[in-house]
């Protein structure tokens, strides 16, 4: 339920439940002293659910690593912080590895939006030769969910390449 506070003159303010309620019902009763109007009111209030706004096709490189930071993975919700939006990874890699903070993390590890924000989750691709890889994940603020699949395409690795364009080799 939530707070229904009286204030002087014609105007009252409902404040609605952090979350978990869908509608809050408000009877308000108005009197000028000789009769009594009843006014019923109801105050809808929707907890909006968590909804992954962004999720890009990473780019990594063969055996190389890549950060995946809130332009490649966000998940938003109106009335929940990034700290309080849980990823929890329901399949892992096949062609590398998730890492948080460095740290190899597979099914079942979870960390925050606020956790992504910061460049705390990255990937690891292991150096064979593939085309693709993916984890899917579902993402929660404590009553909700969303799910989504993150997808790498893996280009080759060529030791022969120029660095940015600049004719230089590596």
């Amino acid at each position: 339920s939530g707070t229904l506070s009286s204030t002087t003159g014609s105007s009252v303010t409902f404040t609605a439940p952090a979350s978990g309620t869908s509608a809050a019902r408000v009877y308000l009763t108005a009197s000028d002293g000789d009769f009594q109007d009843v006014v019923f009111t109801t105050v809808v209030y929707q907890d909006p659910n968590p909804r992954v706004s962004r999720n890009q096709t990473a780019v990594v490189e063969q055996g190389h690593g890549l950060p995946i930071d809130n332009q490649l993975l966000q998940t938003t919700d109106s009335d929940t912080p990034p700290a309080d939006l849980v990823y929890m990874i329901d399949s892992g890699p096949q062609n590398g590895e998730l890492l948080f903070n460095g740290v190899p993390i597979g099914i079942g590890v979870t960390f925050t939006q606020a956790d992504i924000d910061n460049g705390n989750l990255s990937y690891r691709q292991s150096g064979q030769r593939q085309n693709v890889d993916s984890f899917a994940f579902t993402v929660s603020d404590g009553n909700a969910d969303d799910s989504g699949t993150f997808n790498f395409n893996i280009s080759p690795y060529d030791p022969n390449a120029s660095f940015y364009g600049l004719g230089l080799s590596l």
